[in-house]
């Protein structure tokens, strides 16, 4: 392999998947954003202090202090200060210590365990939440659900316990 073609594959490889745990910029300072580019595929754990947004395919784990936010279908557990799905699925299990939020287009197949659940989509797996989950009018849950304070606005669909002690 030439030495050019060699370094347009390394070009590609960087442009396609900014890992930006333990790397710097120009400036010294940190990066504190992981993204995945779509058409990136990566199987594995991931670390991160700061945010990620993954948009190409992920499967294994998800370690976050900060917001993860998914755009595609994702196999993995997820722990992190907040998830965000916007149309996308995750399977697996989520532990936040802020807010979870499922737009309408999204699906969770694991259970949840979070200080909030906001939810407009579906969500197959037990919840549960410190301070409040809310379903939207779009929402589906089949599971249980232990909250201090739910909800539901017509529409939404709940198929398991509620337990609001």
């Amino acid at each position: 392999m030439t030495e050019t073609a060699e370094s347009n594959i390394v070009q590609e490889i960087y442009n396609n998947i900014r890992l930006s745990e333990n790397t710097v910029q120009n400036t010294g300072e940190p990066r504190d954003h992981t993204y995945f580019a779509p058409g990136t595929v990566f199987e594995g754990t991931l670390h991160s202090d700061g945010d990620v947004e993954i948009e190409g395919q992920f499967s294994g784990e998800i370690v976050s202090d900060g917001k993860v936010t998914l755009y595609s279908d994702t196999s993995s557990s997820v722990s992190a200060r907040s998830l965000s799905l916007i149309g996308s699925t995750l399977s697996g299990d989520s532990v936040v210590t802020e807010d979870v939020q499922v737009d309408d287009t999204s699906y969770i197949k694991g259970n949840i365990r979070a200080l909030g659940v906001d939810c407009a989509g579906t969500i197959i797996g037990n919840i549960k939440a410190g301070n409040l989950v809310s379903l939207q009018s779009t929402a589906s849950v089949s599971g249980d659900i232990k909250t201090a304070t739910l909800v539901v606005t017509n529409g939404a669909q709940v198929h398991g316990k509620i337990d609001m002690s």
